[in-house]
């Protein structure tokens, strides 16, 4: 629907009653409205057929079972024959569930997390099972209000599923965070570079900053931030030389790397270097 914004007002409204009026009719969700949080989700699925099999009397708020959810997660990583004993196999689930048991909110986001391998960062110790992956599927919106031991509709399970493929299934967070350190290590020579530009440091720096929101909470990508914003006031020292100022960014740069280090203590010897720059 976004590539629709070029033409005008009434035909773009028209268009989107089309293509709402084929996914009512050929989606087996009777219910599904373009203004449903799922909807998108819907689209898609049913565009790559993963409904294929889905009874036409289906509802979004329906709830659904633990095995069929699971064989609808295969059939979206692109398991071509699903059958429940590669969701144990693929560590998905730790044992096939009764057919008949339902699935509830906290069980579905830990299938989600197993399923994408989403890193959810050092456990505490005597944490329940599902805190860690709750806490990641509410950095990123997957999780608003709903209770962990809910029972989960339809529309959760399939607006989730579109949600955690998109950020995590196309690359890991851990690379995404190793593209992030990978652009602050050449933030850091840029700085010392005379031959660098500062358009092409803030074109890095936000790159890594809008990036940064795309992955989960961990002490890792909180690090990240904070080492994101030390190299942004270490941009305005190299656009603005002023002397007076100097010293109250040197205080802000320490403060970040502070934070940087009491977040992920391997980020030390960097952010020397980021204090070495502040100096010169």
């Amino acid at each position: 629907m976004k590539n629709l914004k070029v033409l005008s007002a009434s035909v773009a409204l028209l268009m989107g009653s089309l293509v709402f009026a084929n996914v009512a009719t050929q989606s087996p969700f009777q219910d599904v409205t373009p203004n449903d949080p799922a909807y998108n989700a819907v689209v898609k699925y049913h565009n790559q057929g993963i409904f294929n099999g889905v009874g036409g009397e289906a509802k979004l708020d329906d709830v659904i079972s633990k095995e069929h959810a699971a064989l609808f997660l295969l059939k979206v990583m692109g398991e071509k024959s699903p059958n429940i004993q590669i969701v144990v196999d693929k560590g998905i689930l730790s044992t096939i569930p009764p057919s008949n048991q339902l699935l509830d909110h906290a069980t579905w986001i830990k299938m989600l997390s197993n399923g994408f391998k989403v890193p959810l960062g050092q456990q505490k110790e005597g944490q329940p099972w599902f805190v860690a992956p709750y806490i990641v599927a509410q950095s990123i919106t997957a999780v608003q209000d709903e209770k962990p031991f809910d029972i989960a509709s339809r529309r959760f399970f399939i607006r989730t599923t579109e949600l955690y493929e998109r950020i995590f299934a196309t690359k890991t967070a851990d690379e995404l965070m190793d593209e992030q350190e990978l652009r602050l290590m050449k933030i850091r020579d840029m700085l010392v570079d005379p031959k660098a530009t500062n358009d092409a440091l803030e074109d890095l720096l936000w790159a890594n900053i809008m990036g940064a929101e795309e992955i989960p909470v961990n002490g890792r990508i909180t690090a990240i931030k904070h080492l994101n914003m030390a190299s942004f006031i270490l941009i305005e020292m190299k656009k603005d030389t002023n002397t007076n100022k100097k010293e109250m960014r040197q205080k802000r740069i320490q403060f970040f790397v502070d934070k940087a280090i009491a977040s992920l203590p391997d980020v030390a010897p960097f952010t020397q270097d980021l204090v070495k720059i502040s100096l010169k």
